[in-house]
């Protein structure tokens, strides 16, 4: 419930309900700690704090040894996202440094196509040419793998890098998107997101 709560942006319930966790729950259990983590990054996000929510995703990652990388890969994808959104190449590198130190087998196949959106968000910050077709990769890759909500960070993550290089028209189209699969998830923070980079419109557009 608190994190329903937190991804619809009822940031107030998910507070009061992430109190009583905590009068409730008094455990060392790794895989609850992780979750409380997660629940405390997604009010953070919520609130639109995303270096908190990178901080706590980032903490609860800290439990990926003992609960195990399939138990761990939301953390992962929470940590990954947030540090897309705060450009922060650092950390996006230490994250698939640190997916590169499991055999291949090992790493569920959720965490591969993310692995492959953080490789294709590096390529488009140092302007590599191929860098707009591994987005559309992981993209297509996604709307195979049925997760409307990472479909929708995916699209953008994309959307950032068509800004960048200018393509207004496949930017708008990326947006509108997400923003559609924001608003039948009822996402507050993701439609909030997606207004974020939304283009511009101009007063004849409005």
């Amino acid at each position: 419930r608190a994190d329903l709560a937190a991804n619809r942006g009822d940031v107030a319930t998910a507070i009061s309900l992430l109190a009583s966790l905590r009068v409730s729950v008094m455990t060392e259990d790794a895989q609850q700690l992780s979750s409380m983590g997660l629940l405390e990054a997604s009010i953070a996000e919520a609130r639109g704090e995303p270096a908190d929510a990178l901080r706590h995703s980032r903490a609860a990652l800290t439990h990926v040894d003992a609960i195990g990388l399939l138990f761990g890969s939301a953390a992962w994808s929470m940590a990954a996202r947030f540090a897309f959104q705060l450009h922060d190449d650092a950390v996006i590198s230490e994250l698939l440094e640190m997916l590169d130190a499991y055999p291949s087998g090992q790493v569920p196949v959720t965490l591969r196509i993310q692995r492959d959106l953080a490789r294709a968000y590096l390529a488009g910050r140092a302007g590599e040419p191929g860098a707009g077709r591994a987005f559309e990769s992981v993209i297509g890759r996604l709307r195979t793998n049925k997760n409307p909500f990472t479909l929708a960070h995916a699209l953008l993550e994309y959307a950032g890098h068509l800004r960048d290089a200018g393509d207004e028209a496949a930017l708008t189209a990326a947006v509108e998107e997400a923003t559609a699969i924001g608003s039948r998830l009822g996402c507050g923070p993701l439609l909030d997101r997606a207004a974020a980079i939304a283009p511009a419109r101009s007063p004849a557009q409005a």
